[in-house]
């Protein structure tokens, strides 16, 4: 049986409906961008970050990019994008998700890409 011919029989009504997997966007603008995205973040721990940076970004080891791109999966089946339009700040806050961005924007993996 064809995928379409199933999803037309009745058979179809059985199945429990799909959940909708929620997506959200920030945008980080003006000082201290991080610090306004730990005080933004109602979300739940990160499953997974996925960070690139602005591509005339020099790689560096220590130092975050002034913009950057990331991608936050939820454990909840979402997703967040947070796109960063300011240099970060000299003092990261203290916040789980903040180490994670640091983790993924300076890893070499990420310096390479």
């Amino acid at each position: 049986m064809r995928r379409r011919d199933f999803l037309l029989s009745p058979a179809a009504a059985l199945l429990p409906p799909a959940p909708a997997a929620s997506f959200t966007t920030l945008v980080l603008a003006g000082s201290r961008p991080l610090h306004r995205l730990a005080a933004l973040w109602r979300f739940g721990p990160p499953l997974r970050v996925l960070a690139r940076a602005h591509t005339d970004w020099w790689p560096s080891a220590s130092e975050l990019p002034p913009r950057w791109q990331a991608w936050i999966l939820l454990s909840s089946g979402g997703a967040v994008l947070v796109d960063c339009r300011t240099p970060a700040e000299p003092r990261l806050p203290r916040h789980p998700l903040v180490d994670a961005l640091a983790r993924a924007l300076t890893a070499p993996s990420a310096a390479a890409a």
